[in-house]
């Protein structure tokens, strides 16, 4: 995989956006990486008053242009302002770090702003406020995982933020029998590689996703059966991965359980107390499919654990 030199963050002003930044504080000095900063100004932010102004009053289009780029100066300032302390805390840690104000629409401008600054990882809240603004699972945050090519830390913003200052000590990643879900293998090897956590891979069988057996005619006493038989398999195959691992002076284990994908994870970071699952947006077992709208969603909203959520390749 590609070395994690730098870390984006966008910022959006707020204090839940600014949840991230205890994470960006554990993984840079673990990954060995620079920390980007990122303000992004909607390209509405500011014009509400000006472009009525300009129909209502006639106002000559040059005034209007010196009215806006006083409106842009005063906002780049202000987010400039902003970024400026938090860099310097992070500073104060011994961190390299950089910051950034564009305009435009924040998903693509996180995308974009990824891209020119060569970070291989996004790091970002689920939600931020700002004016009547949130980003959250299914706006900002969904169409950065949608569209990044880079892996993306999600870390979910709560009304408080918590008092402790997050750990790195066991890392659970999902997985099935797909090489899609297996794509999150290489980051997840390399944070367990470079902090010392352990890895718990561990994988869902759900024999009722085969009750197509019914429409071949089948009974449904063999589904207890197959279960067991997928719960075989998938033991054996996390097995073998574990082995590799630990070959290479991994600490990683695997566990197998029965029930619906999301179900098992939750209660597996609670149960592993995991501080972190890192899994692909995208995993095909059969007829089954990982997306963000579902299964890391659902992860995310009824677990403590930041996701960190790799965008798998096409094969």
């Amino acid at each position: 995989m590609q070395a994690i030199q730098t870390i984006l963050v966008p910022l959006d002003g707020s204090a839940s956006a600014e949840q991230v930044l205890p994470y960006v504080r554990m993984l840079a000095p673990i990954l060995g990486a620079r920390v980007h900063l990122l303000r992004v100004l909607e390209t509405v932010d500011g014009f509400d008053e000006i472009i009525p102004m300009m129909y209502v009053t006639g106002e000559p289009p040059e005034r209007t242009r010196a009215r806006v780029e006083q409106i842009w100066k005063r906002l780049r300032e202000a987010a400039e302002g902003y970024l400026e302390p938090r860099a310097g805390q992070l500073r104060a840690l011994g961190l390299v770090v950089s910051g950034e104000v564009c305009a435009g629409s924040a998903p693509e401008a996180i995308v974009e702003a990824a891209t020119s600054a060569q970070a291989p990882l996004i790091a970002m809240a689920t939600h931020g406020y700002s004016g009547i603004k949130r980003w959250a699972m299914g706006s900002v945050t969904d169409k950065v995982v949608q569209a990044s090519t880079v892996p993306v830390l999600v870390v979910r913003a709560y009304a408080q933020a918590p008092a402790d200052p997050p750990t790195l000590r066991r890392v659970l990643v999902p997985l099935d029998s797909s090489s899609f879900a297996r794509q999150a293998l290489p980051i997840a090897t390399e944070l367990a590689r470079r902090s010392g956590a352990e890895l718990v891979l561990l994988e869902a069988v759900d024999g009722q996703s085969a009750v197509g057996l019914q429409r071949l005619g089948r009974p449904i006493p063999e589904l207890e059966e197959l279960t067991q038989e997928l719960r075989r398999r998938a033991q054996t195959e996390l097995d073998m991965l574990v082995a590799g691992m630990r070959s290479e002076g991994i600490n990683a284990r695997a566990v197998v359980e029965v029930g619906a994908a999301a179900d098992v994870i939750v209660d597996q970071v609670a149960e592993q107390q995991a501080d972190m699952v890192v899994m692909a947006t995208h995993g095909y077992s059969g007829i089954k499919r990982w997306t963000l709208g579902s299964v890391a969603d659902k992860v995310l909203q009824a677990s403590a654990a930041p996701l960190l959520l790799v965008r798998p390749k096409e094969e």
